[in-house]
C-alpha cells in the first residue's frame, strides 16, 4: 500500500510538472503520464493492468461524472451562443464525415461490425480542449479562426459524450424492437428534464438550507453521482442528465440576472457555485492525470504490430480528411474563412475526452480488439500532427503573410 500511495503521489506531481512543459514544448502532459503508465505497467511491471481492468466501469463512470460537472460548471451558454452556430455546425459536419470514412475503412478494409466503426468515428471526431487552445494562442490567425476552433472543442465535450450515450443506449435496448425515436426521446427529452429537475432541486436546498457550507462541492459531487446511476436505473441516460444538472449550475449567474425581481433571494449561492467550480477543477485534473496513466499501465505492447500502427495510421487520415471537407464546407457557406482551412485540418488533436467515452464501449459490450492501444496511439499521433502541423503553419502564414478570418 505505501508503495501505492507513493506511486501515486509521484503521477499528480508528474501531472503537474507536464502542465510547465507543456507550455514550453507545446506537448501536452497527456502525452507524458501515458508514457510515465507505459513504463510503470508494461514495460517495468511496477503496476499492474489487472486492478484497473478489473475496475474499469467503476473508475470510468467515476471520472465520466467529473468531467460532465467540469464541462456544464466552465461552459458559459450565453457567450458560447454568440458564436456556437457556426462551431456547432462544423463540429456536427466534422464528426458526421469522421463517422462516415472511419466505418467505411473498419467494415470494407477490416471486417469489424458497423457498430465499432460508427464509435471510432465518433471518439476520432473529437479535439481536446487544453492542446487546441494552447496551440491557437501560438499561432497567428484571426480571431474569429481561433474562437472557432476553440468553441468546437469545447462543444466537443457535449457532442462526443451525447453521441456516444445515445449509441450505446440504442445498443443496449435492442435497436431492432425498440424505436430510434423513443430511444433517443428518453435520451434526450427526459433526461434533460430530469438534469434540469435536479439543478431546482440543489438550488432550493442551497438557498434554504446549507449556503455557505464549506462542504458545498461534497454535496454537489453526491448529488451528481446519485443523479448518474438513478437516471440510468429508471431507463434514462444519466450522462446527459449530470451534463444538463451542471450546465444549469454554471449559468446560474445567468440565469438570475434575467429574473430580476427574484435576484436578491437567488444571488447568494453563486457564491457557493464558484467554490463547486474551482474545487472540481482540480478534482478533474487529478483524474485525468490518473486516466492517461491507466491507458498508459493498461497498454499491451507485445500487440502493438503493423497492422495496428496503419489502423490508427487510417484513422487519423481519416479525421483529417473529414476535418478539410467540413473546412471547406465551411468556406462555402461563409466565405471568409476560405485561407483558415489549412489551420482548421491541422489542428486535430485528440485528448481526455475522446479517450474517457471510448472506454464506455466496455458496458455496452461493444467489442473493439486492442481498444486501449488504439486510444493511446490515436492520442499520440494526432497531438503530434497538430504539434508539427501547427508548426509548419506557421512558418508558412509568417512567410507569404496570410490573413484569416
Amino acid at each position: 500500500m505505501g508503495n501505492g500511495i507513493l506511486i501515486l503521489g509521484i503521477v499528480i506531481l508528474i501531472g503537474f510538472i507536464g502542465k510547465f512543459f507543456f507550455n514550453k514544448t507545446r506537448i501536452p502532459e497527456s502525452v507524458f503520464l501515458m508514457l510515465i503508465g507505459i513504463l510503470l505497467g508494461p514495460v517495468f511491471n511496477v503496476v499492474s493492468g489487472k486492478f484497473f481492468i478489473d475496475n474499469a466501469s467503476f473508475l470510468i463512470s467515476l471520472a465520466l461524472v467529473v468531467v460532465l460537472l467540469d464541462s456544464g460548471l466552465t461552459l458559459n451558454i450565453s457567450k458560447a451562443l454568440k458564436n456556437a452556430p457556426t462551431a456547432l455546425i462544423f463540429t456536427i459536419l466534422v464528426m458526421l464525415s469522421t463517422v462516415a470514412i472511419v466505418s467505411a475503412v473498419t467494415v470494407l478494409f477490416f471486417g469489424w461490425p458497423l457498430i465499432n466503426g460508427i464509435f471510432l468515428g465518433i471518439i476520432g471526431s473529437g479535439t481536446t480542449t487544453i492542446t487546441i487552445t494552447h496551440l491557437v494562442e501560438k499561432l497567428s490567425v484571426g480571431k474569429n479562426t481561433k474562437t472557432l476552433l476553440v468553441l468546437e472543442s469545447i462543444v466537443n465535450d457535449i457532442t462526443l459524450i451525447t453521441a456516444v450515450s445515445i449509441l450505446i443506449s440504442f445498443v443496449l435496448s435492442d435497436s431492432g424492437k425498440v424505436s430510434i425515436f423513443k430511444v433517443i426521446f428518453n435520451e434526450l427529452v427526459i433526461s434533460v428534464i430530469l438534469g434540469v429537475a435536479f439543478a431546482l432541486i440543489w438550488a432550493y436546498v442551497f438557498l434554504r438550507y446549507i449556503h455557505g457550507n464549506k462542504l458545498a462541492y461534497v454535496f454537489t459531487l453526491g448529488i451528481a453521482f446519485i443523479i448518474f446511476d438513478g437516471v440510468e436505473f429508471f431507463g434514462f441516460n444519466g450522462a446527459i442528465a449530470v451534463l444538463i444538472f451542471s450546465l444549469a449550475l454554471g449559468n446560474y449567474s445567468a440565469l438570475v440576472s434575467k429574473l430580476k425581481a427574484y435576484s436578491k433571494i437567488l444571488i447568494p449561492i453563486k457564491a457557493d457555485i464558484s467554490i463547486v467550480r474551482g474545487i472540481n477543477t482540480e478534482i478533474t485534473f487529478i483524474m485525468r492525470t490518473l486516466f492517461f496513466v491507466f491507458l498508459g499501465v493498461i497498454f499491451n505492447t507485445s500487440v502493438i504490430k503493423w497492422n495496428i500502427l496503419l489502423f490508427v495510421f487510417i484513422i487519423v487520415v481519416a479525421e483529417v480528411t473529414s476535418r478539410y471537407a467540413a473546412a471547406k464546407t465551411l468556406a462555402l457557406l461563409k466565405p471568409s474563412f476560405a485561407n483558415s482551412v489549412p489551420v482548421i485540418t491541422t489542428l486535430v488533436a485528440s485528448g481526455f475526452t475522446s479517450t474517457l467515452v471510448a472506454f464506455l464501449s466496455i458496458e455496452a459490450g461493444i467489442n473493439i480488439p486492442n481498444l486501449a492501444e488504439i486510444v493511446l496511439l490515436l492520442v499520440m499521433f494526432t497531438t503530434l500532427w497538430a504539434i508539427i502541423g501547427s508548426a509548419v503553419l506557421e512558418r508558412k502564414i509568417a512567410k507569404y503573410q496570410i490573413e484569416t478570418y
